[in-house]
């Protein structure tokens, strides 16, 4: 069902039908169904709707309108997974909404619903059967591959791939159960899956599996060629070799082959032949007029241009050394070093120029193109002197570093002298330029250092760097890579700082040499945050960043605001507003109005609503509208004081604010009140 269709609703219509459907799924009773929709639908109608003020008989009568349409389509378990429908009351028969009046006398005169999609019933469907039930409807083809493979997307984009494994193993075990191309996706999703689980295993045995009972298909050469890529992966090229050519018997047309065929001959460092065959595999995909394969021309567009320099590009993870896996050991086993803390001389924020110079001498002789110098200068020229405009900067009596012993240091300065990547600027998750640091001339050395020195793993600057350089994988990090490289070397970073710094003690973002320690916990905050993981490790891991650098220069705090709003953390919500009183991000301004009405303390919530509204105002007004339109967002940033910033925190926290019994009703009165004073209020849409 659509945005727009929900509008028109006037309630949160998507998640009724949720909700219906695990009552439906639950009890398989008509009556039961009716009696629950009754007596919950106000809960889905919110405050500013028009249907708000609504007599309770016609809500129920746009209940009973709904009624029907839901239970119709839900498959039900005790029905073999069959909808079960009950047809339309004939004009003189009883009412199906329980009135006791004649149909034609009460629900008759709502207007046809359009149809439930089936796709929406089924996404929620999925979601609310166990792993037992999903094999069935799986295995007994109830519902379509192609939802199947919006479901597996969506699941692997949000970091659940356990729900992926549950929806995708019923279509190959204990039997295939379809081999056409679109089956061959859904097994390079299933492959994605197991690793992000880092069960190669189940990924091994899955290929196999294929390979050995699949008829000649599209799917069988997907699986062919994952096990070519994995063979690569091993620097195993024979083996590679051999599946490649029989994932060509398999599907001569299949446009994977023509990546993986390159990726072989860069592998051989065979560069004249990688130019070659991607020029046939570009001819070959242009003469398709049915899909655009746009992209992957412009992949083997680059080898046909510099092969040698497309290697780091297209082989990925093959790349990888084969060190990585002791090297990981190291760094997951390796007793902790202790470092000192110090206190440091405060930086001069007096001194500008000086400070200019400092920033110059940071920044790479030439910046690439759209890249703005000036506001670069001017940005880590703020945070220098105290924060970002838009943060707080709690002032401390000393500042201080933590110091390493002299080895450590002794490795770091060799260290600096092999590895190929300059240090992200400010709070960029990349440097600019990243290229050398894969390439096949300059990996050997840092990797091989890092091998014969396992001393260089204790070093805070030195795990940055390695953590930056995993972060920098040609073609981008996958979830494997994430859970087996990064995490771990961002965990131990993590670990020496906790060991190392005392409660009491923070660290200045503006001292370049704290940053190492600043941005483990950062990162792996930001991390699960990309992969929607919202849980209580990524809350305490914000929680630790906040104590480390209060500046919050990476700006979590809005996300632990909201948490605490959420969790009923009144005092400790009303604390993070005594710490960042002037705030522009929208979360604590906008979330203590919210946590002060809750206490029951309306006058300072009303004087709290004024500083909040007068420094952000339409995130006011986008609370008290019943919908509010996405607006264009800008990819490198938010606006402050922006649609785009009103419109992520009502978003965000919408339905914490409707739950809260008449504050929108109470916020839109102080609005209108203000209105009187100034004259410069706007009439939210109903």
């Amino acid at each position: 069902m659509s945005p727009e269709h929900q509008d028109d609703m006037g309630m949160d219509i998507l998640r009724l039908i949720e909700d219906a459907v695990g009552v439906i799924l639950e009890y398989e009773d008509f009556g039961i169904l009716r009696k629950w929709l009754l007596g919950h639908i106000r809960g889905y109608i919110p405050l500013d709707s028009p249907f708000s003020q609504m007599p309770a008989a016609e809500i129920e009568m746009m209940a009973c309108g709904l009624l029907r349409d839901i239970w119709n389509v839900v498959p039900l378990p005790g029905k073999g997974f069959l909808p079960s429908p009950i047809p339309k009351p004939k004009r003189n028969e009883p009412c199906l909404c329980g009135s006791g009046k004649k149909f034609k006398q009460c629900c008759a005169r709502l207007p046809e619903m359009p149809p439930l999609p089936s796709e929406v019933v089924w996404s929620f469907v999925i979601e609310q059967l166990d792993d037992l039930q999903v094999a069935e409807v799986v295995r007994n083809k109830k519902v379509s591959l192609d939802l199947i493979a919006v479901l597996i997307e969506k699941y692997l984009e949000e970091g659940d791939p356990e729900e992926a494994i549950v929806l995708l193993e019923p279509l190959f075990f204990p039997s295939i159960m379809d081999s056409s191309e679109l089956a061959g996706l859904l097994l390079d999703g299933l492959c994605d899956a197991y690793g992000a689980m880092a069960d190669h295993e189940g990924k091994e045995a899955l290929l196999e599996h294929v390979i050995a009972t699949a008829s000649k298909s599209p799917l069988r050469s997907a699986a062919h060629q994952r096990s070519a890529a994995a063979a690569l992966d091993q620097g195993d090229t024979a083996a590679a070799w051999l599946h490649f050519k029989a994932g060509m018997q398999d599907a001569p047309g299949s446009v994977g082959l023509s990546i993986l065929e390159a990726q072989i001959l860069l592998f051989e460092k065979r560069f004249s032949e990688a130019a070659d065959r991607a020029r046939f595999w570009i001819a070959k995909l242009k003469k398709n007029r049915r899909y655009d394969y746009g992209p992957l021309v412009e992949r083997l567009q680059e080898v046909v241009d510099d092969p040698e320099g497309a290697t780091a590009t297209l082989l990925g993870a093959a790349i990888l050394p084969d060190l990585f896996p002791e090297l990981m050991e190291t760094v997951q086993e390796r007793p902790l070093p202790q470092y000192e803390y110090r206190a440091i001389e405060p930086i001069d924020a007096d001194s500008e120029e000086g400070l200019k110079a400092e920033i110059l001498s940071r920044l790479p002789a030439k910046l690439p193109d759209g890249v703005d110098g000036e506001a670069m200068v001017t940005k880590l020229l703020a945070e220098m002197q105290g924060g970002a405009p838009d943060q707080n900067d709690e002032a401390a009596e000393d500042d201080f570093t933590l110091v390493p012993s002299g080895t450590i240091s002794a490795a770091e300065t060799r260290w600096r002298d092999i590895f190929p990547l300059e240090k992200p600027f400010s709070i960029q998750w990349l440097p600019f330029e990243c290229g050398e640091v894969w390439s096949p001339e300059r990996t050997p050395e840092w990797t091989a250092f890092l091998r014969e020195n396992p001393e260089a793993l204790d070093s805070l600057d030195i795990l940055d760097d390695f953590a930056t350089a995993i972060l920098a994988l040609p073609g981008g990090m996958d979830q494997e890579e994430e859970k087996t490289l990064l995490v771990p070397i961002l965990r131990r970073a993590r670990r020496i700082v906790m060991e190392s710094l005392p409660s009491n003690v923070v660290l200045d973002w503006r001292s370049v040499p704290n940053r190492p320690a600043i941005r483990p916990a950062a990162r792996l905050a930001l991390l699960k945050l990309d992969r929607g993981q919202e849980d209580a490790e990524f809350y305490a891991l914000v929680e630790e960043s906040l104590r480390i650098n209060p500046n919050d220069n990476f700006g979590l705090r809005g996300y632990f605001m909201n948490h605490l709003v959420r969790m009923g953390r009144n005092w400790e919500a009303l604390e993070m507003l005594a710490r960042y009183p002037d705030d522009t991000q929208a979360d604590i301004p906008y979330g203590s109005v919210l946590v002060l009405y809750r206490m029951g303390d309306k006058s300072r919530a009303a004087d709290q609503f004024q500083l909040a509204f007068e420094q952000l105002p339409k995130v006011a007004k986008a609370l008290v509208q019943s919908s509010m339109k996405q607006p264009e967002m800008n990819p490198h940033g938010i606006q402050i004081g922006g649609s785009d910033q009103a419109w992520l925190y009502q978003e965000t926290m919408r339905d914490e604010w409707r739950k809260t019994r008449g504050i929108l009703t109470w916020m839109k009165r102080l609005m209108q009140a203000n209105a009187k004073r100034t004259g410069v209020w706007v009439r939210p849409r109903s």
